[in-house]
């Protein structure tokens, strides 16, 4: 590659980075969704080995979907009263957050049941917690139960989160812990949660704003993001006099908003990607089938956040 071409390699790549327009933007959702596609379409064909590989799988087309979403949304909305009254487009940044917001938490969830533990009985554990939360959830419909098909399902999951619940109690790592850290354990299971890990044979208990400093991310970066997303998730009243101000004429913040929002997605997915990549090493042969500057594109935000700076390969190192 001469210097020209770096060049322009290099001018294509910072527009990419920047995330200075939606234009831009959108480009970089598109390199990212081409990227999940092929990831869920090529490694979708391989065998799983038990239930907790298969929802790993899952929840990448989760992403994916949620990514799709998101796209969409930025193109904005309109709308025409049939009469002398009509609105012109808008992009509410605040809807926007919301999304981003799940999506943060879908990729924290990820980290904490497959990135994160270090032994079979940490992999069993987490899975297990999460399965247990979701089902005692929706035991919450048993009152509500009228068919029996219903009342059926709602036993089965009983059941399952009996067996889960004994399966964590009878791994050794759980047996080795202190009073304290099984008492940990013990109230995830009663409080239908899931977010702890295990550091030397302590149990520690997380908030989802807290995930980021376990996932490796910058704090200094990371520290309020999930505060001010949720920010917008809840009719605060901050949230509303801030609405309030989105769409001022003269000044029109909700451009520049929307786009800081969505350069956070950009950078969270492609963080997604890594760490994926990182589970299933296999899966990197289809990142690097795509274009260098889809490649370079990818790096550039999958490290944004890290504190080790990691890589999926070199392919941004064309540029120096």
């Amino acid at each position: 590659m001469n210097e020209e071409e770096k060049n322009q390699l290099r001018m294509a790549s910072m527009r990419l980075w920047g995330g200075e327009t939606m234009a831009a933007n959108k480009d970089a959702m598109y390199i990212l969704a081409k990227c999940l596609f092929k990831i869920i379409l090529d490694h979708g064909k391989e065998p799983v080995k038990n239930q907790a590989e298969a929802e790993s799988k899952l929840i990448v087309q989760m992403i994916f979907s949620k990514l799709l979403n998101l796209n969409k949304i930025v193109d904005g909305v309109d709308f025409d009263s049939k009469d002398e009254y009509h609105l012109n487009n808008v992009i509410d940044p605040t809807v926007i957050a919301i999304l981003v917001r799940t999506i943060y938490e879908t990729i924290a969830t990820f980290y904490l049941i497959y990135i994160k533990p270090n032994s079979d009985d940490e992999k069993l554990i987490m899975y297990n917690l999460w399965v247990v939360a979701g089902l005692k959830f929706r035991q919450r419909f048993a009152s509500n139960a009228k068919s029996e098909e219903s009342k059926m399902k709602l036993a089965y999951d009983a059941q399952k989160i009996n067996d889960l619940e004994k399966a964590i109690r009878n791994t050794t790592l759980y047996n080795s812990l202190s009073e304290k850290g099984q008492f940990a354990i013990d109230k995830q299971l009663k409080d239908k949660d899931f977010k702890v890990f295990f550091d030397k044979g302590n149990v520690i208990q997380l908030s989802w704003s807290q995930i980021t400093q376990v996932m490796g991310m910058k704090e200094d970066l990371m520290d309020n993001m999930y505060t001010y997303f949720s920010l917008y998730s809840h009719p605060s009243n901050v949230a509303v006099f801030q609405f309030r101000d989105l769409f001022n004429k003269a000044e029109n913040p909700s451009i520049g908003m929307s786009n800081f929002n969505v350069s956070n997605a950009i950078k969270l997915i492609g963080f997604f990607i890594a760490e994926y990549i990182s589970l299933y090493p296999e899966t990197r042969v289809v990142f690097e089938s795509l274009p260098l500057i889809d490649q370079i594109m990818i790096n550039y935000h999958s490290r944004f956040f890290r504190v080790d700076k990691v890589s999926i390969n070199q392919a941004i190192s064309v540029l120096d």
